[in-house]
This record gives C-alpha cells, structure tokens and sequence, in this order.
C-alpha cells in the first residue's frame, strides 16, 4: 500500500498544477468575445475598479481604468 500512496500522490500533484498552470497562463493571446451588455453591466455594477483593454478587429487602442467614487 505504501509503494502505491507516493505514486498517486505525485501523479495527482502533477495533474493538478498542469491544469493551475493552463488556466492561469494558457491561450493568453486571444481574448474571448464578450456582449456589450455584459461589459456595461460589470463596470456599473463592480465594487472596485475596472481595468478594461480595448481592442477593435484584433489591434490593441488602449486601455481604459473605470472607478465609481460614492458622493
């Protein structure tokens, strides 16, 4: 039982920090389309600030910070 336990654990260790690492820095050049409404929804509606790049047919025009300050 005790040969097995090491080989699993590394095996899990090493499964999950490909999957870690995927998510965090995998497919970074492309971004995923999203709806106006969505977009317009979480700058209206976020209790901090919004860090936005904006992008027209694939070429990067800049970036826009976006933070609503209460009365």
């Amino acid at each position: 039982m005790r040969r097995l336990a090491f080989p699993v654990i590394l095996l899990f260790w090493l499964v999950m920090n490909a999957l870690l690492w995927r998510a965090e820095y995998g497919d970074t050049g492309r971004g995923s389309r999203v709806s106006n409404d969505i977009v317009l929804d979480k700058i209206f509606n976020a209790p901090d600030a919004s860090n936005l790049r904006v992008s027209q047919n694939g070429r990067s025009l800049g970036f826009i910070r976006w933070e609503i300050i209460p009365p």
